[in-house]
């Protein structure tokens, strides 16, 4: 138990500067603190992505990486706050930290987080970064851990494939937009990289196939 004074000593002074919250958030080594953190009102505001133009960001989340550390020696209580204390976030980073944190967790916790991450995936056009490469090693975590239909769920939601509308060239001729919609069929997209899709299909579906047979392909 920490004193409540230190605590608010502490939380005090990592509100003062960026540059204390981060090095606070970085140094941190125990799980003792992850109550005392919660009840003070950190992991409820999670960075979104920012958009300028045509670029997007993914801001860095100091307590999703903290409790991705600490996943291993706390699991239940990582796997709580990820699961009813962090709102909704369309951010990659903050989601491979989550996806870390069950990597690093025994599988029935990791199944849990990873039936949010289904969840969210669902809605995505697109995932980024390491995020697909991570969520394929889930996948592996999952099955070899007796969480088969949690991996199955997992494998068919991150490996959908959606059809993607042609670019139907404008013309007011009806005979020119019914050849077009005829000869213009819409086209297989996954969510990520088509070379990035081969390889989890590679890497990491053959240890799927082991653990649930023929539901694989299903």
């Amino acid at each position: 138990m920490i004193d409540p004074k230190i605590i608010q000593r502490i939380i005090d002074l990592i509100k003062i500067r960026r540059v204390n919250y981060e090095y606070f958030f970085k140094q941190l080594k125990s799980p003792v603190w992850i109550s005392a953190l919660k009840e003070h009102g950190f992991f409820s505001n999670p960075p979104e992505p920012v958009r300028e133009s045509d670029y997007i960001s993914f801001p860095f989340w100091p307590e999703s990486s903290y409790l991705a550390r600490m996943s291993s020696e706390a699991p239940e209580e990582v796997c709580e706050i990820i699961i009813h204390h962090i709102p909704d976030t369309d951010n990659i980073h903050i989601h491979e930290d989550f996806v870390d944190a069950a990597l690093n967790m025994p599988a029935n916790f990791a199944a849990k987080i990873a039936e949010k991450e289904i969840r969210w995936i669902e809605k995505q056009d697109q995932l980024h970064l390491l995020l697909p490469d991570k969520l394929g090693q889930l996948i592996v975590h999952l099955a070899k851990g007796g969480e088969t239909e949690s991996a199955l769920r997992l494998a068919r939601t991150l490996l959908a494939i959606s059809a993607e509308s042609p670019s139907i060239p404008e013309t007011e001729d009806e005979d020119k937009k019914q050849l077009y919609s005829l000869l213009l069929s819409p086209k297989p997209r996954p969510k990520f990289d088509i070379w990035e899709y081969e390889e989890i299909l590679q890497k990491y579906i053959p240890s799927l196939v082991e653990a649930a047979g023929e539901k694989t392909l299903e």
